[in-house]
């Protein structure tokens, strides 16, 4: 995309970026635990929040870069909070492979990351590819933390 298409990207960008967010796989319809911890419907609630923010109030490229990074220390920590929650109450080999699970996962974002760092260039994508990197780090984020705050519902 050349930096002529930009102002096309800025009217449209923002919603469709945060429209990506719905295709996450839901795993809200996952059998649960009904006496467990509920944590999957605050946390959806905040990030529509999130990205209810992107699609009316960020304007500009600031704003939405702030955006983005305002939700991605919001997953961050959701993510870190599930996950210490669910080490404290796995046990045995289902506490290990978690574990692994998770180190592959972040050996997995640091990989999906440098690429898109790699790719998305602003000498090739021009000033989107700032919002674009943006827009994968959360997408990415989000994914897991939604898979783990699942997982806290389901224990």
């Amino acid at each position: 995309m050349s930096t002529c298409l930009y102002p096309t990207f800025r009217r449209t960008g923002a919603a469709v970026l945060a429209s990506l967010f719905m295709l996450t796989p839901s795993l809200s319809q996952a059998i649960d635990n009904p006496d467990g911890t509920r944590w999957l419907a605050p946390f959806e609630q905040h990030c529509q929040d999130f990205e209810t923010r992107l699609q009316t109030q960020a304007t500009d490229d600031a704003a939405i870069l702030a955006a983005y990074a305002d939700h991605e220390r919001y997953l961050d920590g959701e993510l870190n909070r599930a996950y210490q929650h669910l080490l404290t109450r796995l046990k045995g080999k289902a506490r290990q492979q978690f574990i692994a699970a998770q180190r592959q996962w972040l050996s997995f974002r640091k990989t999906e990351q440098a690429f898109v760092v790699q790719h998305w260039t602003p000498e090739r994508f021009g000033q989107s590819a700032r919002l674009t990197r943006a827009a994968s780090r959360v997408l990415v984020l989000k994914h897991r933390a939604h898979e783990l705050v699942a997982h806290v519902d389901s224990q």
